[in-house]
């Protein structure tokens, strides 16, 4: 019965740490982009934001803008040549920072779950944690497999992108303050192409994380097996 029990303990605490580190994953893949101002002025000359708004707008903008969603400083509302941010534009901003606010708390509680749960593993065991080689590997598989397998939704979706982002928007933002004419200045800063390669890069990095991780499950694996040998 004892036995039973702590089975389910261990188990229990196997998917809390493999749903801590599919989020994780997730979010570590969206920060390395997100940080990456390489990336946002690669993009904003690809869309040509340069031409639409005036270099000195865009780049202006693009640091208020950052800055804003991560340590809510105050933006400019107008800017040269005319370009305002509208009230709707304003609020949607909010409502991103609120979100980003969010995922990043849950980032951190996710860590110290992850850590927590890896602790509670080993001190749970009645048996020294015989078992914990063949319990690690398994969190670092399923992890890996479940964001593999949803980078292949993922995939799918991207065949239709504006429907995904659609999708996205009316799941984060029920409200519907995200649609706007396509001559406001959050669009032409950061129209669907910019938002299709974000995802793209995104991806790449959770593809190369998830690959990562797969491999370290593996070898864990079969590391266990060679002691088992010996």
């Amino acid at each position: 019965m004892i036995t039973m029990k702590n089975e389910v303990k261990v188990q229990i605490l196997l998917w809390i740490a493999i749903i801590s580190i599919f989020y994780l994953t997730l979010m570590t893949a969206f920060n390395f982009v997100f940080y990456d101002h390489t990336f946002y002025y690669d993009q904003y000359r690809e869309n040509g934001n340069y031409e639409k708004v005036g270099k000195y707008n865009n780049d202006k903008i693009h640091m208020q803008v950052h800055q804003y969603l991560i340590r809510g400083k105050a933006m400019d509302t107008m800017y040269n040549d005319g370009f305002m941010f509208t009230q709707k534009e304003l609020d949607h901003l909010r409502d991103v920072r609120q979100l980003l606010q969010t995922a990043n708390t849950l980032y951190i509680i996710a860590l110290i779950i992850l850590i927590g749960t890896v602790i509670g593993m080993f001190v749970g065991s009645t048996n020294e944690f015989i078992k914990t080689r063949n319990n690690i590997a398994k969190v670092l598989i399923t992890s890996a497999a479940i964001n593999l397998f949803l980078i292949l939704i993922i995939l799918l979706g991207s065949l239709h992108f504006s429907g995904m982002f659609s999708l996205f928007h009316n799941i984060f933002f029920p409200q519907g303050n995200w649609m706007f004419p396509h001559d406001t200045l959050l669009i032409l800063m950061y129209p669907l192409p910019f938002f299709k390669s974000f995802a793209f890069r995104m991806f790449t990095f959770y593809f190369m994380i998830s690959i990562i991780i797969l491999a370290f499950g593996v070898a864990v694996k079969g590391l266990k097996r060679i002691r088992k040998r010996k």
